[in-house]
């Protein structure tokens, strides 16, 4: 007899992937060939463009390099190969809406985000590559969440050193003035 179904799988399953459009130099995508042919091209084909993709219209404004992750931000931070990945499109991001958009799904999990070992990294990047403005809103959740924990913690110091790097003047005044009454603390 011919092939059998399972090798006829195999052989189709290899020739979409051979035929998948590769991912940008940097940024893997090892998902991209399981994706229907029009979010490839929507990916692939259109790169530096905006991502459209028929019938999601609130992707039109993200980038392709951020479609990826968006929606998917909080999820991916806290493992080390998606903390890579978000890291990644945060790096090729084409515009300051891109960061920003990938910047806003950690919007309520910062004290928790400061903390884990691995979104700790996306968080400094996020506040090291968007404007003081959009991380404005990382500034104020440390502030409600008592930036002293944040400041002692292993991981939460380093976003903490990045806060202070990259926040407006004002921000930086209310950090240090909200960890100066604990500054013994810190000391130790």
């Amino acid at each position: 007899g011919g092939p059998s179904k399972e090798g006829e799988g195999g052989s189709r399953a290899a020739a979409l992937a051979a035929s998948a459009p590769g991912p940008p130099p940097g940024c893997p995508l090892p998902w991209q060939g399981y994706l229907p042919e029009d979010l490839q091209m929507c990916l692939g084909g259109g790169m530096g463009k905006a991502a459209v993709v028929p019938g999601l219209s609130s992707f039109s404004s993200i980038g392709w390099r951020s479609f990826g992750v968006v929606g998917r931000v909080w999820g991916l931070s806290q493992q080390a190969q998606g903390s890579r990945e978000v890291q990644c499109k945060l790096e090729e991001a084409q515009s300051e809406g891109d960061r920003e958009a990938i910047l806003e799904e950690l919007r309520e999990h910062v004290k928790a985000a400061a903390r884990d070992p691995h979104a700790n990294h996306v968080l400094q990047r996020c506040i090291e590559l968007c404007l003081p403005a959009a991380s404005q809103f990382v500034v104020e959740e440390v502030l409600e969440s008592g930036p002293i924990g944040i400041a002692l913690h292993k991981n939460g110091c380093r976003v903490m050193q990045s806060l202070l790097k990259r926040s407006s003047d004002e921000s930086v005044h209310r950090l240090v003035a909200a960890l100066l009454p604990e500054f013994s603390k810190m000391a130790q």
